[in-house]
């Protein structure tokens, strides 16, 4: 088994992307690393998405078998209008 760190944007324009960032081997040095990888692209896309007009933005970490373990996503926080 293999880890593997996934990016998925969602741009102004509704376009979604993927992008497979990297993989890992199936050892527990593999995993860490896939975790601390996932974590640096976590942090990436907080940023991207306040700065960069994304609609969303965040990272998967999964298996080769195609087993989820972690993913989360960034969305802008709505800005509230005064009426």
């Amino acid at each position: 088994m293999k880890y593997v760190v996934s990016r998925m944007t969602t741009d102004a324009n509704n376009v979604v992307t993927q992008t497979l960032v990297s993989n890992y081997d199936g050892t527990l040095e593999g995993r860490q690393r896939a975790e601390a990888d996932f974590h640096t692209q976590l942090a990436d896309a907080a940023t991207k998405v306040r700065t960069s007009g994304r609609l969303a933005d965040g990272a998967i970490l999964l298996t080769n078998e195609g087993q989820i373990l972690k993913q989360e996503f960034y969305v802008p926080v709505a800005v509230e209008v005064e009426e």
